[in-house]
């Protein structure tokens, strides 16, 4: 028998072109299977529907796109994410309100506690600066100290690094007993420095 097959071969080579073709093309369609077919694959073995009379590769074929499709309805059930409200940015810098240690002395500012807007910790290097500026010609930093000491303000002379969020805060410009330097790049320390409440923006779902 096959040696009678290699003579039909033989007498008709078109068609052992042809049958190398359509192996050319088997190996090329296996190669472009979908990872989900491959699974499949393995899970149904070809005695499994052979029983039934159901072809193994057409029916792995349809469980495949059935759940690509299952996939993308569910994908378009999805809830859109929530919009985030539009805030515009006035082009025109904020003026600083109150000095801290962080910013630096502003000239011409007094103690917060003294009616001013300054909220640098009492030094007397601070002190000097308001002398300097023709302030307070009187004040002395003992006395100065004692006047925090009596309003209960824990100053960065008693701790520092809690951002205000401490037992004593918040800070002063808002109405606590503290007067550590907020922390850079929060919402505490704009706040403070321009003397208004923030908005936070809600933070974005994914």
């Amino acid at each position: 028998m096959k040696n009678a097959r290699l003579i039909w071969m033989n007498i008709h080579p078109g068609k052992r072109e042809l049958a190398s073709l359509r192996c050319a093309c088997h190996s090329d369609d296996l190669a472009r299977r979908h990872p989900l077919e491959e699974q499949l694959s393995h899970a149904l073995p070809p005695q499994v529907l052979a029983s039934s009379g159901v072809n193994r590769r057409d029916f792995i074929k349809m469980m495949t796109a059935s759940f690509g499709l299952a996939g993308l309805g569910l994908a378009s059930c999805a809830a859109p994410p929530p919009e985030i409200p539009f805030q515009a940015k006035s082009t025109t810098p904020l003026e600083p309100v109150y000095c801290f240690d962080s910013v630096g002395h502003k000239s011409g500012s007094t103690p917060f506690v003294l009616g001013g807007t300054c909220c640098c910790t009492p030094t007397l290097q601070i002190v000097s600066k308001y002398h300097a500026d023709g302030l307070l010609p009187d004040l002395q930093l003992k006395n100065l100290l004692a006047i925090y000491d009596e309003k209960g303000i824990k100053t960065a002379l008693d701790h520092t690094g809690c951002n205000n969020q401490c037992a004593w805060g918040p800070h002063i410009v808002k109405g606590g007993h503290c007067m550590v330097p907020p922390t850079p790049a929060t919402y505490n320390f704009e706040e403070v420095r321009y003397g208004f409440k923030l908005v936070p923006v809600p933070k974005k779902q994914t």
